[in-house]
């Protein structure tokens, strides 16, 4: 898989080894049949973390045989992202691995114990007691009494939990808190468990989702932040983003995010920065400009400089550590900007009126779709308004007309994400998924979907057309839709593409 070739790794010295392990129900099923059964092997009446188990056979094999290639058999760090970064904070508290690994790198780290997304993102567990419950469930459901009598079943049966991929099931399958791999709680650094090694994490910009701009009351911005924040720890986070109306609400709530990304590294969103970490741009977005070979390498070498001495001092020219002190170096010097170029910071040439026609080719071919649903939902809104159709237009003319709006913007928005974003956001991480030309997407459909929703009931008489209702649930979706009707045609636009094409790469898009 491109995206964690290690190759940028291996260049600067480090034996680079990937893994892997199961999920879903072959990585986290908990079952009493299954207690039993390991406890016969370890002593330990409990079940369901088996793939925390793959986790740790890798490092016993690393640690055999590392010296073969040239590696040092007592200097392992783990490393991982996102879901893997929750598999990265459990080994080391891990008591199979003590004396296998001296550090861990979290990349998109694990949540605050408190935070109210923890229990529901990757690094989340059940109780054993729950976990051995859900496994009796789900093997009724898969009319199964036993263990034993389950593994007669293929082993399409068993894809089955939020964690697996094609899973539609109802079951969650998790990490367990059995208290042999997994030792204890978030308390493992409190009652002294943990291994004591260094450790290094961080967080991109746009780790989950941040929304700006949210319509929000004083009520709403304080119990969303009492759910995330607690004790004295709420109360210097509203000494810092206090609130005391709707308006300070809505500009707390905005500052807080911004205030959350200077924290966190430069890039946008999950996943963006893996190529920049492993250094291997090369293999996964060649197309990449100077700034971002740059920067990837700089970030490489921090993580590099980590592993060999377990401190972030990043390498000089020759692969050495690198005295930061005398260079003036540190970490938190990189950027807190998404797309960070050269170009950015050097005048541009002035475009050529031919140059100027290729590159905003897009963006007028883009404007051209977008007069359309602009002027279809003017002539649908304006007769909202009215609460009169137009001259000439029947009852079902109009909901047809409502109809062919939604089903036409369906199809375009789906063409977009399946054609032509992708295609963008090798470059331009502004067509990236989690960036907000998608997330507007994803607002504008939730109320088309209610619209065709009421058009459809009209039209098959189970409800009467009214005007004020209909203008009602436009309303819901206007504001973003007109808001991603522009956004989209100025991203495509000449001044901003002319930062990520070259004219011969311009020519070759088809639209």
């Amino acid at each position: 898989m491109p995206l964690f070739n290690g190759g940028g790794m291996a260049d600067k010295g480090i034996d680079f080894v990937n893994y892997n392990h199961r999920a879903g129900s072959f990585g986290w099923l908990s079952h009493p049949d299954f207690s039993k059964e390991f406890y016969e092997v370890s002593r330990s009446n409990s079940s369901g973390n088996w793939a925390m188990l793959d986790q740790i056979a890798p490092f016993k094999w690393v640690y055999k045989i590392i010296v073969a290639f040239g590696g040092n058999q007592g200097h392992n760090t783990v490393m991982d992202q996102s879901a893997g970064s929750a598999a990265t904070q459990h080994i080391p508290n891990n008591p199979l691995v003590k004396g296998l690994i001296v550090g861990a790198i979290v990349v998109s780290g694990v949540y605050h114990p408190q935070d109210p997304l923890c229990s529901r993102l990757a690094e989340g567990y059940i109780t054993l007691a729950d976990a051995e419950l859900q496994g009796f469930n789900y093997l009724k459901a898969l009319n199964k009494r036993t263990v034993e009598e389950a593994r007669e079943l293929p082993m399409e049966d068993l894809i089955s939990g939020q964690s697996t991929l094609g899973s539609f099931s109802p079951f969650r399958f998790s990490a367990v808190l059995d208290y042999y791999i997994m030792p204890d709680t978030y308390n493992t650094l409190v009652k002294g468990l943990a291994h004591n090694m260094p450790v290094i994490t961080g967080n991109n910009e746009d780790e989950n989702g941040v929304t700006y701009n949210r319509s929000i009351t004083v009520s709403e911005y304080l119990s969303d932040m009492n759910e995330a924040f607690s004790g004295t720890w709420l109360d210097r986070f509203l000494e810092q983003y206090p609130a005391d109306d709707s308006i300070t609400a809505r500009g707390a709530y905005d500052s807080q995010w911004t205030g959350r990304s200077k924290v966190g590294t430069w890039m946008p969103e999950p996943e963006t920065e893996i190529s920049y970490v492993l250094n291997n741009l090369y293999d996964t977005d060649p197309l990449r400009g100077s700034a971002d070979y740059s920067i990837a390498n700089k970030m490489n070498s921090y993580l590099v400089s980590f592993i060999k001495t377990g401190e972030p001092h990043g390498l000089d020219s020759n692969g050495t550590v690198a005295n930061l002190s005398a260079q003036g170096h540190s970490v938190s010097t990189m950027s807190n900007k998404p797309d960070v170029r050269l170009e950015d910071s050097e005048a541009l040439p002035t475009l050529s009126a031919s140059e100027f026609r290729e590159y905003n080719r897009l963006a007028e071919h883009m404007d051209g779709f977008h007069n359309h649903f602009r002027h279809t939902w003017n002539t649908l809104y304006d007769a909202c308004c009215a609460n009169k159709r137009p001259s000439g237009v029947s009852i079902r003319q109009f909901m047809n007309m409502g109809m062919e709006f939604t089903s036409q913007l369906n199809m375009h928005h789906s063409i977009e994400e399946q054609y032509v974003f992708p295609i963008l956001a090798k470059k331009m991480p502004q067509f990236k998924k989690g960036v907000n030309l998608l997330k507007q997407h994803k607002e504008i459909h939730r109320g088309m979907d209610r619209l065709e929703e009421y058009l459809e009931g009209c039209r098959t008489g189970e409800r009467e057309l009214r005007l004020s209702e209909m203008k009602g649930i436009m309303d819901t979706f206007g504001k973003v839709l007109w808001e991603h009707l522009d956004d989209e045609v100025r991203t495509l636009g000449a001044e901003n593409m002319r930062k990520y094409w070259t004219i011969e790469e311009m020519k070759r898009f088809r639209m």
